[in-house]
């Protein structure tokens, strides 16, 4: 029962940092700044892969022999080459940015993160956070910390790719496995802030690690569905402020106001 409570609890985290959002306005500068960086990011990214794939061809068959008839089956050989650029080029770009968006966007966006989290905390305990580290020393610290975190999710991501040779269930696990990540990466952002050393954060998870996965979980569902994708690291970033809260202990009243 433990786990399917905290599961959802995790699941909701989302939602409540929408609420809190709507409710702390001066937050929304710094939640539409990453939002952009980001949809600017991987549009350009995709666009140069579009690009690179139009470039390259697995194949190309020149044939003399036969005739017509071997000219005919080389030219068709050749647009089917192309064809499959697409047919297998597109599908993994997508895939590969679904997995990624959040990770790579905490990176990018690591100023403006810092600083959506930072109002986000203050309008919950009713004070401004005291920094534990000057502002450049902590977005340097949020940006190696999610690229750490980003190569520790590659790394479980690709040596678990086995599971998804197992119908239904090991698809389930990986899904759940990158939604731990997921929310891991999305939680970073104010422990980092607050210069929380990689052991301390891994420390403060592991009693958490099924509300991570639920948090996480949704994210990746969100990212699914047009225009809610867009919204995910704002909502993310909020969602997981209000679980810092909850973990550092400093929440108060006004944390039932979302």
């Amino acid at each position: 029962m433990h786990f399917y409570r905290d599961y959802f609890s995790g699941c909701l985290l989302p939602w409540r940092g929408a609420r809190l959002l709507l409710a702390a306005p001066h937050a929304w500068r710094w939640a539409l700044a990453p939002l952009v960086a980001n949809i600017i990011l991987y549009a350009a990214l995709f666009a140069a892969a579009l690009w690179l794939l139009s470039r390259y061809e697995w194949w190309h068959f020149d044939w003399q022999f036969w005739g017509g008839c071997g000219a005919w089956l080389a030219e068709n050989l050749n647009a089917a080459g192309k064809f499959l650029r697409y047919l297998v080029g597109v599908p993994v770009l997508a895939v590969g940015g679904y997995f990624t968006f959040a990770a790579v966007g905490q990176i990018v966006a690591a100023p403006f993160i810092d600083g959506l989290s930072e109002k986000c905390e203050a309008h919950l305990t009713g004070r401004a956070p005291v920094a534990d580290v000057a502002f450049a020393r902590s977005v340097w610290i949020s940006v190696i910390s999610a690229t750490r975190m980003l190569a520790r999710q590659i790394f479980w991501l690709v040596l678990t790719l086995p599971l998804l040779l197992v119908p239904v269930v090991g698809h389930a696990a990986w899904f759940l496995l990158n939604g731990y990540f997921t929310g891991l990466g999305l939680l970073d952002a104010p422990l980092s802030r607050h210069n929380w050393t990689y052991a301390e954060k891994i420390a403060a998870v592991r009693a958490r690690k099924t509300v991570l996965t639920g948090f996480g979980s949704l994210a990746l569902i969100l990212f699914a569905v047009p225009l809610t994708a867009f919204l995910l690291l704002p909502l993310g970033v909020a969602g997981a402020t209000i679980l810092y809260v909850e973990i550092a202990g400093e929440g108060n009243s006004e944390e039932g106001k979302v």
